[in-house]
């Protein structure tokens, strides 16, 4: 039998935010791939955010599952698929990133280079910000 690890409120805290940012994503894909799904003529970087979505959607899916039923049990099994679902988890997201810059690149690669400069600015930020807090989610005042 595995080995079962009780949720302390630190990773608590830290399955709630893996739930918004599962559940933000899988929205803002489905919504952006029914746009992108009504197009008459399909160029490459409509092809790539439609491939990067439907990669995307399922595995943050399967992401949002594993963190509701860790959270809903209050632990975590001791295994190789834990990181296994982390690495899932990180694809998922950059999945999603992707299908995002690809479809404002559609609509123009000026937008879409803005998009990406804005999203890994704000990346870098929020690592900071998560960093020098330890994990928290609180800012020093």
């Amino acid at each position: 039998m595995r080995k079962r690890v009780m949720l302390e409120e630190k990773e608590v805290a830290k399955e709630r935010r893996g739930i918004f940012i599962c559940t933000g994503l899988i929205v803002l894909s489905i919504i952006i791939l029914h746009a992108l799904l009504t197009l008459t003529s399909i160029d490459l970087p409509a092809f790539v955010a439609i491939l990067a979505f439907a990669f995307a959607i399922p595995v943050l899916c399967g992401c949002l599952l594993i963190i509701q039923i860790e959270l809903s049990n209050g632990y975590y099994l001791v295994s190789k698929w834990v990181d296994v679902s982390a690495y899932c988890f990180f694809l998922g997201i950059c999945g999603a990133l992707v299908g995002a810059v690809a479809t404002f690149w559609h609509i123009s690669w000026i937008a879409g280079v803005v998009f990406l400069v804005a999203t890994s600015l704000m990346f870098i930020i929020v690592l900071f910000y998560f960093d020098e807090d330890g994990g928290r989610g609180e800012a020093r005042r």
